[in-house]
């Protein structure tokens, strides 16, 4: 696991700057509110690295091409974990949001 961790954090390529709405919800440019009801939702709360970027990386492909995952965790790695890991596997990263018991990010399943 440290090789796959190593190479996420290599990852060169260029994404675009989360937007913060009023609610202090990170969302990607051009994503829409009505469109990010999630599929199906994974709670990784009291797991910590790499077991929520992990756990991720095996669920998205139990939702159909297009629609999104929700994914709850409260490890501080886990915003990074995530973000890269999206970036990395082609994934859309449709917003992060930091609640009272952690993060709550939306993945639309790309590919």
């Amino acid at each position: 696991m440290v090789i796959f961790t190593h190479f996420l954090s290599n990852d060169v390529r260029q994404s675009q700057p989360l937007q913060v709405d009023t609610q202090g919800a990170r969302t990607m440019p051009g994503s829409s509110k009505e469109s990010t009801k999630p599929a199906k939702t994974i709670d990784c709360i009291g797991l910590y690295c790499p077991e929520p970027v992990y756990r991720t990386s095996q669920e998205i492909s139990s939702v159909a091409v297009g629609e999104i995952l929700e994914v709850l965790a409260d490890d501080p790695a886990s915003e990074s974990d995530i973000t890269s890991w999206a970036k990395y596997s082609g994934h859309e990263l449709i917003s992060v949001e930091k609640t009272k018991a952690g993060f709550r990010f939306l993945i639309r399943r790309t590919a």
